[in-house]
């Protein structure tokens, strides 16, 4: 894992608890998460996620934005969602393993807060029930809010 500044981590924290799925976890288990990151700077156009690729982590926005696409039948991209801060992506995919279901890409200089499923796996068996819910919690908001994009 990659060190970050103090700095860094306090904003991780921060943005933790100001999220209305993870900021539910008790002090101890939201220390472990926030210090479960490695920090990856994007330069702004980039691909952080490409639809079909195996999915071994998910992520935290700390600055910038980012867009979720998804290429239709005949190879264009349709717009899906904008990623802000503080929001995550990611999880369901690294959770069960699947292929990513979206291309994610930067639309300007950005900061992530990556969460390895190695170290995702580590946090489960510190924490079990607490890390359980709100990964479920996280999924299902994400099921719930997830945009409608037409088969095309």
């Amino acid at each position: 894992m990659t060190e970050t500044p103090p700095n860094l981590d306090a904003r991780i924290l921060r943005i933790l608890r100001a999220s209305p799925v993870f900021g539910s976890l008790d002090e101890a288990a939201l220390i472990a998460l926030s210090k479960s990151f490695q920090v990856r700077h994007v330069p702004g156009g980039q691909y952080v996620l490409h639809e079909g690729e195996a999915s071994d982590s998910m992520f935290f926005l700390l600055s910038g934005r980012l867009r979720v696409s998804r290429r239709a039948k005949d190879g264009s991209s349709l717009m899906y969602n904008e990623i802000q801060i503080g929001e995550s992506v990611g999880e369901m995919a690294m959770i069960l393993q699947q292929p990513r279901t979206a291309d994610v890409s930067t639309l300007r200089d950005s900061t992530l807060a990556v969460l390895e499923r190695s170290a995702f796996e580590e946090l489960l068996q510190q924490f079990p029930l607490p890390i359980n819910k709100v990964f479920s919690q996280a999924i299902y908001a994400h099921l719930r809010h997830k945009s409608q994009v037409a088969d095309q």
